[in-house]
């Protein structure tokens, strides 16, 4: 079990030096120093596995790091399980499986249930002023908003500030619902 240990630890590791190559490459993209060229060297390998597939971008966003840290995080649940028990079912690691893309999920859905919400509030409380949050935030919420309203309301004309509220209690239900859902999936997935 010694050796489990010292895996999960180098998964852990790994992981982290995932993180701080993501942290770097987002705040600095000037020339790389030693020591981020060796961070990038080590970690692009596996982010560059991740990069070849489809799934691992949307548009501009390169969800690969995302991907990376997520099978992570699965492998080093699974050890963790494996270390706690001795042994590991099918079962349990479809739930760890399950529950560690929900909360990939969850915390998307609530990084845009957290910007819509701010973007509410500028519509509610400030001049209609473009700067570059905004129009980052119209360029993406208006065709999610009024997709998502038209669901619930047949006027096609409805307002920017209703589809927002509609969104936001939507996502808000989804994070609701589905995280009690995904509990108790797991939870009777881990019992079998």
């Amino acid at each position: 079990m010694k050796f489990l240990e010292v895996l999960a630890f180098v998964f852990s590791l790994y992981t982290m030096l995932i993180v701080v190559d993501i942290i770097l490459k987002w705040i600095y993209s000037g020339p790389k120093g030693r020591g981020t060229r060796m961070i990038s060297q080590l970690t692009d390998p596996f982010l560059n596995f991740f990069r070849k597939f489809r799934i691992s971008r949307i548009g501009y966003i390169d969800l690969s790091p995302l991907l990376a840290v997520l099978t992570l995080s699965i492998i080093n649940q699974i050890l963790g399980r494996i270390r706690e028990l001795g042994s590991i079912t099918l079962w349990a690691v479809i739930a760890i499986i399950i529950s560690s893309v929900w909360n990939v999920i969850m915390t998307l859905l609530l990084a845009v249930l957290v910007v819509a919400a701010v973007r509410y509030i500028f519509l509610m409380f400030t001049t209609n002023k473009m700067n570059s949050f905004i129009n980052s935030c119209d360029v993406f919420f208006i065709p999610l908003s009024s997709r998502i309203a038209s669901l619930f309301i047949k006027n096609a004309s409805s307002s920017y500030q209703l589809n927002l509220i509609i969104s936001i209690i939507v996502v808000a239900v989804i994070l609701t619902v589905g995280s009690f859902g995904i509990t108790s999936l797991t939870n009777l997935l881990m019992g079998m």
